[in-house]
């Protein structure tokens, strides 16, 4: 096993913990989390999908008209 994967197997365990990101990020030495939520994002689907989640929630819903 390489080095490489090693950082990525902590990184996706990190991730799959519920660590925040920008934690993982300094972690792994990336200057930007935006980088790193790139990158490992998409390696865990579930946390992907959470994340999606929570910005829906996040975003006000329009009164409607009855």
């Amino acid at each position: 096993m390489r080095f490489h994967d090693l950082r990525n197997c902590a990184a996706t365990i990190m991730l799959a913990a519920g660590i925040d990101m920008k934690v993982i990020s300094a972690t792994l030495g990336h200057s930007r989390h935006s980088f790193t939520a790139d990158v490992y994002t998409g390696v865990v689907p579930e946390v992907a999908h959470a994340a999606a989640e929570a910005t829906i929630a996040a975003i006000p819903r329009a009164t409607r008209r009855a």
